[in-house]
């Protein structure tokens, strides 16, 4: 016979968690899953996250293998395959900019307005001679040149679309610790409070109760002697070999038999019997016969001299020492979530419980029945002492502004971050810890660059160049925008960028 060992492809989404993974792989029917992890996954900020996937998988069972198609994914696999020893980042996720817009065709038209006037034709109340003004206009318009040269300048204004990057980094919180951005700690502080929680369970054990069955016998004493039957004595009725026992309610003497020349003819009495244990099997018909006790047939019989009553039996659920035990586990697990109602707890304003780091130090539990109680449900509460870890969550979005700076790609500058931040306790486990004092978290978060430009570069390739040519050269910028060239005077005689430096103002613009 041929068998077959499937194996089911789940394909992640780009923002799912470590969490997340593990509950889909756990709820994956086949025993074998391949995990699909796109490009950009926030599972693929950290090597941790895939082993912490791999070892939840097989605590439940399953056999996991990781493909993606992301250059540093593909890193990691190996590494996890023992394939590699290091790993080799690809190049960032860009998002294609926006179609330049050309701004050559929006430059305004360079003028020159030739003004003519009026030259006074007298100088120190003496009138100038005819070759005196065509010189005194040549004077005039140098000093004029040299006086608007002195105002030539240049502002350059380059607009950029800022790139959005996700991305998942581990960061430790401990009470007792101090910030560090570069070693990626944040200080935390160790909350207490008293958290109260009831709860109700079924009972599990099971009892019958009922009635035993009564009613009357008559023994027949075949002998010649009188017997006396004593309280208490035993009969049994038999039935598809199952034995139903009644037991004689009074003690009775059996007259003897009286003998005939042809015939004995027994003695009789009568006596009341009753079951020995509950149920409706015993209620039996009249005439049915039954066997004493310490007697032999031709000693002493029985028959039911009518039809037995009262016999019945029904199930009720009974309190056990295993029910209380449960109840008071639960109880204490309980308290410790989001569904305790948390009468005191000391968390400074603007501070964030982590989940799950809370730890039940002192309890008392109260519980409403106990072993042999017949009742359907127990209930039970408990009042604890509960001790937390819990963080700012205003320095938590400043350190992670900082961390995010430390973190932009190669050739790129860092703009700004969006302080919606997904904070993820990690757990228990070899490398993670979780408890009051001392927690490892993954925070996922996005933030905002734009190339890193060269100032210097852009002078040195636009000064001395038209408008226009100048224009052509921004717009080759990589992910520019668009750009703008601004020049002053508006004049024809100053259509070139500035050759100094000091001239040309540069500036970088983010337009989101």
């Amino acid at each position: 016979m041929w068998s077959f060992d499937t194996m089911q492809r789940v394909n992640l989404e780009i923002y799912t968690t470590v969490a997340e993974a593990v509950n889909i792989v756990t709820d994956v029917a086949d025993h074998k899953v391949e995990l699909a992890i796109p490009a950009g996954s926030v599972l693929l900020d950290n090597i941790l996250n895939l082993r912490l996937i791999l070892e939840q998988a097989k605590k439940v069972g399953k056999e996991v293998d990781i493909v993606t198609d992301d250059d540093l994914g593909k890193n990691l696999v190996a590494i996890l395959r023992g394939e590699k020893d290091e790993v080799v980042v690809g190049e960032p996720v860009r998002v294609d900019p926006p179609t330049r817009l050309p701004l050559a065709s929006k430059l305004p038209v360079l003028k020159l307005p030739v003004m003519l006037g009026a030259f006074p034709k007298v100088l120190g109340g003496k009138k100038l001679g005819v070759g005196i003004l065509p010189i005194a206009v040549l004077l005039v318009a140098a000093i004029g040149l040299v006086l608007l040269s002195r105002q030539h300048k240049a502002e350059v204004v380059l607009y950029f679309s800022p790139q959005v990057l996700t991305k998942s980094v581990e960061i430790k919180v401990g009470a007792g610790l101090s910030t560090d951005a570069d070693k990626k700690v944040l200080a935390g502080v160790k909350v207490a409070g008293t958290a109260t929680h009831t709860l109700t369970a079924s009972s599990t054990g099971v009892e019958l109760e009922g009635e035993k069955a009564k009613g009357k016998v008559t023994l027949y004493n075949p002998t010649l002697e009188a017997v006396t039957v004593k309280k208490g004595t035993q009969l049994t009725y038999k039935a598809k070999d199952v034995a139903y026992v009644f037991v004689t309610q009074t003690e009775v003497v059996v007259p003897a038999g009286t003998d005939t020349t042809t015939t004995i003819t027994k003695g009789t009495a009568e006596v009341s019997v009753t079951a020995e244990v509950i149920g409706p099997a015993y209620n039996i018909k009249k005439d049915k016969e039954l066997s004493i006790k310490g007697y032999k047939s031709t000693e002493l019989t029985a028959a039911s001299s009518e039809d037995f009553k009262g016999g019945s039996s029904e199930e009720v659920k009974v309190v056990t020492q295993a029910d209380l035990t449960k109840l008071e586990q639960d109880l204490t697990a309980g308290v410790a979530t989001p569904s305790a109602e948390v009468s005191t707890l000391s968390l400074p304003a603007g501070y964030t419980l982590i989940a799950k780091s809370e730890t039940v130090v002192s309890k008392n539990i109260v519980l409403t029945s106990k072993v042999g109680d017949k009742h359907d449900e127990l209930a039970g509460s408990i009042t604890a002492q509960v001790e937390g870890l819990a963080y700012s969550s205003a320095e938590l979005a400043e350190f992670m502004g900082k961390v995010s700076q430390n973190v932009v790609p190669q050739g790129f500058d860092f703009y700004a971050y969006n302080k919606d931040l997904q904070v993820e306790a990690l757990g228990n486990t070899e490398k993670t810890v979780l408890s009051p004092t001392e927690a490892d978290l993954q925070v996922t978060f996005k933030f905002f660059i734009a190339p890193k430009i060269d100032k210097q570069k852009i002078f040195d390739k636009i000064a001395g160049l038209t408008a226009v040519a100048a224009v052509a050269e921004l717009n080759k910028i990589s992910d520019i925008e668009r750009s703008e060239l601004k020049l002053r005077p508006n004049l024809v005689f100053f259509n070139k960028v500035p050759t100094k430096q000091s001239a040309v103002d540069i500036q970088i613009k983010i337009e989101e």
